[in-house]
């Protein structure tokens, strides 16, 4: 499934994407797993999750939307968390918000899920305004313990609802 907006196209990952994943990892405010080619193929196999492409084909981003024991909250049925990355140079541009849009459109009128939830670092003061600009609510603010540095962050937990059948 493709999703296309006013200045990207969502597709699917491809196996071509690897640098992309390569090159992200190299920043330290995007979390990627040491198995990149690993991640790439759970990347390639969840049909929720999107490469950010700009129309000339080339990859700026991810956004995915996480269920079951892939998420780092306790999801109910029908619920997701969002995760998501821009390359540095793509940042502050409005696309993550237009990217996050799109897919909060598909998952809330199209296809069944009632709730998505979009967590954010408090220090990221950009994710709060894209968060804020994609229609997400605060729900609370939470001390989050990193995985993988096993460093405590406070975080935003921020939520998106369908209502009355419709996105809101």
């Amino acid at each position: 499934m493709a999703l296309t907006t006013r200045h990207l196209v969502l597709r699917r990952w491809q196996s071509a994407d690897l640098p992309v994943l390569q090159t992200a990892s190299a920043d330290s405010q995007i979390p990627l797993p040491q198995d990149l080619p690993g991640y790439l193929a759970t990347l390639q196999q969840d049909s929720l999750a999107f490469a950010l492409c700009l129309p000339c084909g080339r990859v700026i981003g991810s956004l995915r939307v996480l269920q079951g024991a892939a998420a780092s909250l306790p999801l109910r049925f029908r619920e997701g968390e969002i995760a998501c990355w821009m390359l540095p140079q793509e940042r502050s541009r409005g696309l993550m918000t237009e990217a996050l849009e799109a897919v909060c459109r598909l998952c809330l009128t199209r296809l069944p899920f009632e709730r998505l939830y979009y967590c954010w670092f408090s220090s990221n003061t950009a994710s709060g305004r894209v968060a804020k600009k994609a229609g997400f609510k605060l729900l609370r603010t939470e001390d989050y313990l990193l995985p993988l540095s096993h460093e405590v962050r406070p975080r935003n937990i921020e939520v998106r609802e369908r209502c009355g059948g419709t996105d809101t």
